[in-house]
């Protein structure tokens, strides 16, 4: 685990100069890491930065291409990292904007865990941001929790409730990104709600590869997030979590007051108006067009901001 920290603590420097010399972590696969929209707007410069899966990269290209066709000015670091690293580059000021997920904020960033309604988790984001000056928008309609997912054998064997689970949980080996053993929206989380301990924690990278593992069972448990196309692809069952441990997770685009100064209330109207648009049902199919079809994640936003008639071109 302190292995594991030190490599978070170096990976987050390593961003944070790279970010600000506007070097190697920049990814815009619609023409590079900065574009700049035409009319007065332009002299306004969001930083955009996303985590790196499919969910975020599509969320960012969203973003970037529709307030890009405003005219303002979007540098976008794509594949920036897990919130680990964006965290405290947007805290730093090296970026300025970053689309979060709202319950998970509040468990790992503001360290509350107990169930709260949207209401009672935007309060407490504001709360948390404010002292950092920076503010959340308008959270968007879709939701993308954290869950565990397991196959159907896996469901009959050993039941499709984590309380059902819990008493063979040492038979099954749980995998997921690196952070998420001592997340509490994660392993951790439901370890210490659940009071089990599963066989063993395989660390393994997002996207296909955590799925790919749990089809040929080379572990028995991946991190889901309930958006991902291929669950329903695969006939993948998602655990239920009755103790709450996995919270309600808005997206919700986060910005530095500077930032909301500079821009006025026409940005964050723009912010919001895009944020309106993204439902659940919307986000899942965008999702499995990349992981499924094999899409290009910027290709896929084009397509979706058009047809939103949020982009004039």
């Amino acid at each position: 685990m302190l292995r594991w920290m030190r490599r978070v603590s170096l990976l987050a420097a390593l961003a944070l100069v790279l970010a600000a010399c506007g070097g190697g972590l920049s990814e815009n696969k619609s023409g590079g890491g900065s574009s700049s929209g035409s009319g007065t707007k332009k002299n306004v410069t969001i930083k955009l930065a996303s985590n790196d899966f499919t969910e975020q990269l599509i969320l960012g290209e969203i973003y970037r291409q529709v307030l890009t066709d405003k005219g303002y000015t979007v540098d976008y670091k794509a594949k920036l990292g897990p919130r680990e690293i964006v965290a405290p580059a947007l805290e730093s000021g090296q970026i300025n904007m970053y689309v979060e997920y709202a319950g998970s904020a509040r468990a790992i960033l503001a360290k509350k865990t107990d169930k709260a309604d949207q209401a009672k988790i935007l309060e407490d984001l504001k709360a948390y941001y404010a002292p950092k000056n920076i503010t959340p928008l308008d959270p968007s309609p879709m939701s993308d929790q954290n869950a565990f997912a397991v196959t159907q054998a896996t469901a009959e064997k050993y039941g499709s409730n984590l309380e059902q689970i819990a008493p063979k949980a040492g038979e099954l080996i749980v995998g997921g990104p690196p952070e998420c053993e001592q997340r509490a929206t994660c392993l951790k989380g439901i370890q210490d709600a659940y009071g089990v301990k599963f066989k063993s924690f395989r660390p393994i990278a997002q996207g296909a590869l955590k799925y790919q593992a749990l089809l040929k069972g080379d572990i028995q448990i991946a991190l889901a997030f309930t958006t991902d196309g291929i669950i329903s692809k695969e006939g993948l069952v998602l655990l239920e979590d009755p103790k709450g441990v996995f919270p309600p997770d808005n997206a919700i685009p986060v910005v530095r007051n500077d930032l909301l100064q500079q821009g006025g209330d026409g940005l964050k109207k723009d912010i919001n108006d895009i944020s309106a648009k993204i439902t659940t049902p919307e986000i899942t199919k965008l999702n499995a067009a990349v992981d499924i079809d094999h899409k290009d994640p910027a290709e896929v936003a084009t397509e979706w901001v058009k047809a939103q008639g949020l982009v004039t071109s």
